[in-house]
């Protein structure tokens, strides 16, 4: 009887998720930023104008 030594299994590689965690950083900001614009709206009847440096930071911090 010939016997045949069974295969190893071979292990998946790991699946990425770079994508999905940067669409929900994203989006994040994007809440934030309308809670933001949302309360300056309300208490002052304009947009506060530190808004888009607020989402350039944390913008540029979500790239990193």
């Amino acid at each position: 009887m010939s016997t045949t030594k069974p295969e190893a299994p071979t292990a998946l590689p790991p699946v990425k998720r770079r994508n999905a965690e940067l669409v929900l950083v994203l989006i994040a900001i994007v809440i934030m930023m309308s809670a933001m614009a949302t309360a300056g709206l309300n208490l002052n009847n304009q947009v506060p104008g530190a808004m888009l440096g607020y989402g350039l930071i944390f913008g540029s911090l979500a790239l990193v």
